[in-house]
């Protein structure tokens, strides 16, 4: 708390206490006893007497606020760029960017930028694709998870698929030939060789 441990301090709540000023009257003689003779050189008694505040005390009763400093401009930002505008209004910036595109594509700066970046950007466009095609195939993979008997009746049905082929294709060797020669011939469509 603060540097006291009585709660009703003032001083250590840091709460002044008000004041009381009583209302200024226009009239001296209102709110006096009529039967009393008014007399302005005579002095008032102490009933009606009423303490005059000093300046300095109801100065010092209001407490001033204590300012922060004011903060340093950071010295990145502190800098600033002055673009003149130009004649036809548009502003000076947008003239600019326009000169300064104009003069990247005709040093031909974009062919050179795009050589450098190709192969990252294919990488990047390639992964892309790849997290949106496998969240696509995991979504529809829990939805078939939800329909009851669904997976189990899939699995069935691949299993039966597979031996069906594997009775047909893989038992004669005459068949087997073909089919590896087929498969060796897609993969090297596929690989370019």
């Amino acid at each position: 708390m603060g540097p006291t441990d009585d709660s009703n301090s003032d001083v250590g709540n840091g709460i002044n206490a008000p004041v009381p000023t009583p209302a200024p009257t226009a009239d001296p003689t209102v709110g006096t006893d009529p039967t009393t003779p008014s007399d302005p050189t005579r002095a008032s008694s102490p009933e009606t007497s009423v303490p005059e505040q000093s300046p300095a005390l109801e100065q010092s009763s209001v407490p001033e606020p204590i300012l922060a400093p004011e903060p340093t401009p950071d010295p990145v930002i502190a800098s600033t760029v002055t673009i003149p505008a130009g004649t036809t209004g548009e502003g000076g910036e947008w003239s600019l960017l326009q000169e300064k595109v104009q003069a990247w594509i005709n040093d031909n700066q974009l062919s050179v930028l795009w050589q450098q970046v190709k192969l990252p950007a294919q990488i990047l466009i390639a992964l892309i694709v790849l997290i949106l095609v496998l969240q696509v195939y995991s979504g529809i993979l829990r939805t078939i998870a939800a329909v009851p008997l669904a997976p189990g009746l899939l699995e069935l049905a691949g299993i039966v698929a597979v031996a069906n082929f594997s009775v047909r294709r893989l038992v004669k060797s005459n068949e087997r030939k073909k089919v590896f020669q087929t498969v060796q011939d897609r993969w090297s469509q596929f690989a370019g060789r």
